[in-house]
């Protein structure tokens, strides 16, 4: 779609504003908002933009061949478009509208120099016919090879990146290529979708009814007893032994995320929690769907009984300070989980008894619910009220 050979010299629009001299980031919304609406405009743009790269879903990094997978960093691979655009063509694999998201607009690294799109690109690769004997693991991992990288699934990446950023770009790469590629025909009358080049929206060939990408609001709660010295954590239902996480559930219609997290906590714990109070942080989540969660910190008689009451949670538990503290620490030095197995072993073997219900690693780094856990452990002034605030 996009041909190396051609590059369309910047408009005087663009160019204008790197010489404004008003915030880079003001101009940067300016230049995304004319992006993500004006296919022409973008398409322009293209081919001096940067990359990233979802092969199937999971995304390209620098490789971590020979590294320690205890303590590794994932770092995405960062293309110019131009080049990834060849290599991938190369492969016979056609990156254009079909599969590009706009994802951000990098401001100029010097005067005189242009702002540029920065793009995410979703590979979906044709898996070979069964009876062919092709491991499409391999071609897979020997595709990415030839690109530079490796792949790693899209949970961990996001879950062990260093950056917030990436993190992001991430989510927004993976949610907005699933809402393309599952919304083809409207929603009122049936007539044909037809995308913008950015996917900020679509719009009806028949009823020219427009739509966006749809976002699924989800509450966290971190909940703590009246003494501040227990925290509660759940491990639901399809997580794997040993790890704990904080309560979440989706809002539903007509519903303020306060009262959802208050609701999910009664539903799923059976408890009444008070004093709930919002944190000034939230994430986006690509998994399964486009979701934003939004998190809260609520407080729980510690005496009440636990009835669980639904199939998504498999326990929930109080624990001490120290034991989330040992929890955290354990996930700092090994966030893949790869020691969780032996530790559960090991522990059956010396203690005799069972260890479902132990406490041994809560979520990675890359996940809301590990700050929330975090905070509440080494008494950030989040849950003394300082940096709280309260909902409505």
């Amino acid at each position: 779609m996009f041909k190396g050979n051609v590059l369309i010299p910047l408009t005087k629009y663009i160019r204008s504003f790197s010489s404004l001299g008003t915030s880079k980031y003001v101009d940067k919304i300016h230049i995304y908002n004319l992006w993500k609406d004006n296919c022409n405009e973008l398409e322009k743009h293209y081919p001096k933009g940067k990359a990233i790269v979802l092969l199937d879903r999971d995304p390209l990094i620098k490789s971590i061949k020979g590294s320690n997978i205890t303590s590794i960093t994932p770092e995405l691979m960062k293309f110019d478009y131009i080049d990834i655009a060849k290599k991938l063509d190369e492969y016979g694999l056609d990156v254009g509208r079909e599969n590009t998201v706009l994802l951000d607009v990098i401001p100029p690294e010097g005067e005189g120099q242009d702002y540029k799109p920065f793009i995410g690109i979703s590979m979906s690769l044709n898996k070979p016919d069964p009876d062919s004997r092709i491991d499409f693991i391999d071609v897979k991992k020997s595709l990415a090879n030839d690109l530079g990288g490796e792949c790693l699934s899209l949970r961990m990446c996001i879950l062990a990146m260093k950056y917030d950023d990436d993190r992001n770009y991430l989510a927004k790469l993976q949610s907005t290529m699933k809402w393309h590629r599952t919304f083809r025909l409207c929603p009122y009358c049936g007539g044909v979708l037809i995308k913008k080049l950015s996917k900020a929206s679509c719009k009806c060939t028949n009823c020219t009814k427009t739509f966006y990408p749809t976002i699924n609001p989800v509450s966290m709660i971190m909940l703590t007893d009246s003494s501040n010295k227990h925290c509660l954590l759940v491990r639901h239902s399809n997580s794997v032994k040993g790890v704990f996480t904080t309560i979440t559930g989706f809002a539903n219609p007509g519903e303020t995320l306060k009262s959802c997290a208050k609701r999910e906590v009664a539903e799923e714990i059976g408890l009444e929690c008070h004093n709930i109070r919002g944190i000034d942080y939230c994430q986006p989540w690509p998994m399964p769907d486009n979701s934003l969660i939004v998190p809260f910190y609520g407080v729980a008689e510690k005496d009440a009984k636990l009835t669980i009451e639904t199939n998504e949670i498999q326990s929930a538990k109080w624990f001490t300070r120290q034991e989330v503290l040992e929890a955290l620490e354990r996930v700092n030095n090994d966030p893949f989980l790869k020691k969780l197995p032996s530790l559960i072993e090991n522990d059956k073997e010396k203690y005799g008894y069972e260890v479902d219900n132990r406490l041994y690693y809560i979520p990675p780094h890359g996940a809301l619910a590990y700050n929330l856990i975090k905070f509440w452990a080494e008494k950030s002034p989040i849950f003394t009220g300082k940096n709280a605030k309260k909902s409505s």
